[in-house]
């Protein structure tokens, strides 16, 4: 299962903004391809952690890996902290592997 999160560009959201920007978390199944999306005003763990809760459920089969690029809203940069993120200890505590697929640039 693969997850990213990606803004939303204002000319994109067809409802109003007041001024807040918006982003996509997607979850795609790398087999079946079948996707999971959900737009949020936050980038951030705390999101991407709550995406988590209902992720299989709404996928119909059981989760066993999540592949995320290592952007700070999924995991801490390893440079600064040894600590794990909340979503990485989301992803353990489901019992899922996490794979981190490339370094991180800022």
């Amino acid at each position: 299962m693969q997850i990213d999160i990606k803004y939303v560009p204002k000319a994109c959201v067809r409802f109003p903004n007041y001024g807040l920007r918006y982003y996509q978390i997607t979850a795609i199944d790398e087999f079946s391809r079948k996707r999971v999306l959900k737009i949020v005003d936050e980038k951030s763990t705390y999101e991407t952690t709550k995406f988590l809760d209902d992720l299989e459920e709404r996928m119909g089969f059981s989760i066993h890996t999540i592949q995320v690029d290592n952007g700070l809203e999924f995991v801490n940069d390893n440079d600064r902290t040894n600590r794990e993120s909340r979503f990485e200890l989301a992803v353990k505590q489901k019992g899922w592997v996490l794979r981190r697929t490339r370094p991180y640039s800022p």
